[in-house]
């Protein structure tokens, strides 16, 4: 019975230190990119393709959405991912940024946030509680990998949404 409370006791504490001691190099994972469209696309007609945008990517786009600018051509929203990590899903949130000017669009996709782990970034893990160094360098492989591949799969799409769509008067 001692033994059994000592490993619960030490499972707890493992997992709880584990983002208080981890450093990993590198900056946060994020992109940034400028998309260059026919000039008569007005701001307008922009910023309306962005929230059809939200609206088709993400189930729920009003809890996702938060701010809204027109005026300013702006949209921020905050979104969350899920990582099946053996049995257990991790969720990364991230932040997805549009702003639109006459005929252009730039979005800003990052700040991929772990509860366990924080900021996610781009290096390699330095230093890990004690003796878990190679369980958490593959759990943070996976969490990286997720992210790189959110912000791949968020990029076609905007540039699926604005870029290979005609204006709806040319239907």
């Amino acid at each position: 019975m001692k033994y059994l409370f000592l490993f619960s006791f030490v499972i707890f504490f493992s997992i709880h230190t584990k983002a208080q001691s981890i450093e990993v190099s590198g900056t946060a994972i994020d992109t940034t990119n400028i998309i260059k469209l026919d000039s008569t696309r007005t701001k307008d007609q922009l910023y309306s393709t962005g929230l059809e945008w939200f609206g088709n990517t993400y189930k729920n786009s009003k809890s996702v959405i938060q701010v809204q600018d027109k005026e300013a051509g702006t949209i921020i929203g905050k979104a969350t991912t899920a990582l099946l990590a053996g049995t257990k899903v991790e969720y990364i949130d991230y932040t997805i940024k549009l702003y639109f000017k006459n005929g252009k669009i730039k979005y800003d996709i990052g700040v991929f946030e772990h509860s366990g782990y924080g900021i996610i970034k781009n290096g390699e893990v330095l230093k890990t509680p004690w003796g878990a160094k190679g369980i958490i360098k593959r759990q943070y492989a996976a969490l990286q990998k997720k992210c790189n591949e959110e912000i791949y799969n968020l990029t076609a799409s905007i540039n699926k949404a604005f870029v290979q769509t005609t204006t709806k008067n040319d239907w």
